[in-house]
């Protein structure tokens, strides 16, 4: 009987969300075909509000949590992809590059209403393949109870301080060398392409990927050893800093949000005074997101000079709605890629969701530029075309659009589905830690990527989390059969 109370309310938010969708795509269509463009661009700026406040309610009714991954991932796509717009919506000015003002509003329209119909397909596909929660553990009050067999933790941990030897070494001499670049030329010779590494030279690299995983492991296992969960704590931490300072803001912050996460889920739960500190200490850390933005191209620069410009910022401007701005503006792919396409470009019909998965193939010197670079890495196309100096990015809607135009929207469906499966996988009932570990090395890899090229996706799967899940498994069948 339980069973069937959880499948209509999960029904219910599918209909409601279907019939949320159908009308907004109503009035878009009616407000493509007519004049009053200012009119209807606001409405439609207001539906997307409208959506992500449903997107977070109706997640929270069917699983009975906020502070989790999917939530995160899902106001990281908002803010990038429609954070402006949202901020038009409350009459809040735009800081800094506003799109508005860029474009024509027929353009703005056009934008607007594909990314609000794409988020809203996507959060749709999630509660449509999402686990859902019964009530016997709806209490959020909790932490994980894991009644998984000690062999799992032994392997995570085994594998998390095997992974921390490989890759504290070339990690630590990375991000020297990023530190000595940043304090000479300033953030954007990270992204120099002479700079760039391919084949056998990128092999010192890929080790520094598996630093974070390492840790997450650490953390995970370390349920008898409050040591070596402050060890991984300080680790995380200590990297997030270093990249704050380097002027790498998104996996600075991801890696923070993922620690606060994994505290939550298996530590102590975050609730009352706990949870205001850190929704005090989330304003405090977008607040200084801008003046690492002002600062980050400007050698030399000391901890000194930050918290000075920051104190002058406090007065002078909204720096949270200077982060929103900034960060809404990462629209700007979809509107160029609407501008360019078909009509100088033609649409790519998938080709590169498909090139990304040839990213499975190491380049081993056989390529200049490996073939999923040059066909799926949509961000440096669109910095091409456009002749910019700067990369732009790209996201989940401009790719959609660029290969399937308005029948892309059906692709975001496609991965809210599989991203709401997913995510929902942290259960209080999920009796394998090892599964945790996979979602949080999965979370922290590609939450970012919403800004990004699919490629990033597979790359995070491929490269880092799969096979780190495989080798949680081989060395924890490895202990249970030397048991035997």
């Amino acid at each position: 009987m339980l069973t069937l109370r959880v499948d209509l309310k999960k029904l219910k938010l599918i209909i409601l969300s279907l019939m949320l969708f159908v009308l907004i795509a109503i009035v878009g269509l009616i407000a493509i075909n007519t004049t009053s463009i200012i009119y209807y661009n606001y409405i439609i700026c207001s539906f997307g509000l409208l959506v992500f406040v449903w997107s977070i309610w109706s997640w929270y009714k069917l699983r009975r949590e906020l502070l989790c991954p999917y939530i995160f991932f899902l106001m990281v796509a908002f803010v990038f992809m429609f954070g402006q717009s949202m901020l038009k919506t409350i009459r809040i000015p735009i800081s800094g590059r506003d799109l508005h003002q860029m474009y024509p509003l027929t353009i703005m329209l056009r934008a607007n209403l594909f990314t609000v119909l794409s988020l809203l397909a996507l959060h749709i596909g999630s509660l449509s393949f999402c686990r859902v929660k019964g009530r016997d553990n709806s209490d959020s009050s909790k932490s994980f109870i894991i009644d998984s067999s000690p062999t799992t933790y032994k392997a995570i941990s085994i594998v998390g301080y095997c992974l921390f030897f490989i890759s504290v070494g070339p990690m630590l001499i990375d991000l020297y060398k990023k530190v000595i670049l940043v304090n000479a030329f300033g953030y954007r010779i990270l992204y120099e392409e002479s700079l760039m590494e391919t084949g056998l030279s990128r092999w010192d690299s890929l080790f520094t990927q598996f630093f974070v995983p390492s840790l997450i492991c650490l953390f995970l296992s370390s349920r008898k050893s409050k040591a070596q969960r402050l060890f991984a704590s300080c680790g995380m931490v200590l990297y997030s800093l270093v990249y704050l300072y380097l002027g790498g803001r998104g996996q600075a912050i991801i890696v923070l949000v993922t620690l606060i996460l994994m505290w939550h889920y298996t530590a102590n739960p975050i609730k009352g005074l706990r949870a205001l500190i850190s929704a005090l200490f989330g304003v405090l850390v977008l607040s200084i997101l801008p003046v690492l933005r002002q600062l980050r191209n400007i050698t030399g620069k000391t901890l000194e000079d930050y918290i000075d410009m920051f104190l002058l910022s406090i007065g002078n401007e909204n720096l949270i709605v200077q982060t929103l701005s900034e960060m809404g503006s990462s629209m700007f792919p979809l509107i160029n890629v609407m501008l360019l396409v078909p009509d100088s470009y033609p649409f790519r019909f998938g080709t590169s969701y498909l090139y990304s998965f040839t990213t499975v193939i190491p380049n081993l010197g056989m390529w200049k530029i490996h073939p999923a670079v040059s066909k799926a890495n949509l961000g440096i196309w669109l910095k091409d075309v456009l002749g910019l100096s700067y990369g732009p990015g790209f996201s989940f809607a401009a790719e959609a659009y660029i290969n399937f135009g308005w029948f892309g929207i059906i692709v975001l469906f496609i991965l809210g589905g599989f991203y709401g499966w997913f995510f929902s996988l942290v259960d209080k009932k999920q009796d394998n830690p090892a599964i945790l570990v996979f979602v949080f090395t999965v979370f922290v890899l590609v939450t970012m990527t919403t800004r990004n090229s699919f490629i990033g996706t597979v790359r995070a799967f491929l490269y880092v989390s799969l096979p780190l899940y495989i080798a949680i498994m081989l060395v924890r069948n490895s202990i249970e059969k030397k048991h035997r």
